[in-house]
């Protein structure tokens, strides 16, 4: 048995909704559904500003369009899950399947993959291990490229962030603590994501 820890940015409001309700598991994303967490092991500052600098991407993309004046809210979380209930993505065998699999959509070399095309390929190649071993995985650790604006100065030390992508049972994800924009103004952050 394992702890993930990790952090998700979101606005204030839906951060509130979370906490009443509990994470709900996206459809279609990077690196499959699921719940993401910016995975951190002791320090969660870089963590933190990931979520942050996630939550303001969002603001660009008016996921907040409905909220009259949002803040980012970062929410500390963590799940509780069996070794054999995990399935590390970063290995060579796995990234060669994907890589693979997206060579099979037949796309031109300089036409980009979707993030349909990315989430496809993970649900689709995850389905296949879980079928493989007879068990479903509920958290997944892989790698996200950063989106585009999103600052973060040790990405050239450590390459691409990981990431928790907690697959099932979403109620076993629990937040032990929380952080808003409200509580202090983090200005280095923002201006690094907006500028």
């Amino acid at each position: 048995m394992s702890i993930y820890r990790g952090t998700h940015g979101t606005s204030t409001k839906r951060a509130d909704l979370i906490q009443a309700n509990g994470f709900e598991v996206s459809a279609v994303a990077k690196a499959g559904s699921g719940v993401y967490l910016w995975a951190y092991a002791d320090d969660s500052s870089t963590a933190r500003d990931l979520a942050i600098g996630w939550y303001w991407k969002q603001v660009g993309w008016r996921k907040f369009a409905d909220e009259l004046k949002p803040n980012w809210s970062v929410l500390y979380a963590e799940v509780e899950a069996d070794d054999d209930a995990c399935f590390d993505c970063n290995t060579i065998a796995f990234r060669e399947a994907l890589f693979g699999y997206l060579r099979k959509l037949g796309r031109a070399n300089d036409e980009g993959y979707t993030d349909d095309d990315l989430c496809a390929a993970y649900n689709t190649l995850i389905k296949r291990v879980e079928a493989k071993v007879g068990r479903e995985f509920c958290v997944i650790h892989t790698c996200v490229t950063l989106p585009k604006g999103v600052a973060l100065k040790e990405k050239v030390a450590g390459g691409d962030p990981f990431v928790h992508i907690v697959r099932k049972d979403p109620v076993k994800l629990r937040v032990i603590d929380r952080e808003n924009e409200s509580d202090g103004d983090d200005m280095d952050v923002a201006v690094a994501v907006a500028g």
